[in-house]
């Protein structure tokens, strides 16, 4: 699916170890605020590699995680997939 330009909607990206939190976030009403949720990944490394073939706006994620912490994950973001927040 491809993101028409004059739409508002902002895709995002949840990015969480715990089970839990994933399931409370993909139960938010996104749509309600203008936006998508497009994935969800377990860990900081599957998360950039979605982020390099997906490109949402937003990732939403946890800081310590394992395979790649969030923080690390924001840094390697900024050079791969720099419009993404």
């Amino acid at each position: 699916m491809y993101k028409d330009l004059n739409s508002p909607i902002l895709n995002v990206l949840i990015v969480d170890d715990e089970l839990p939190i994933r399931e409370e976030l993909r139960a938010f009403n996104w749509a309600s605020h203008g936006a998508c949720l497009v994935g969800e990944c377990d860990n900081g490394a599957d998360a950039l590699e979605f982020c390099c073939n997906q490109f949402p706006d937003v990732v939403i994620s946890d800081i310590e995680m394992p395979n790649m912490d969030g923080l690390t994950l924001f840094q390697r973001l900024k050079t791969s997939a720099p419009n993404t927040q």
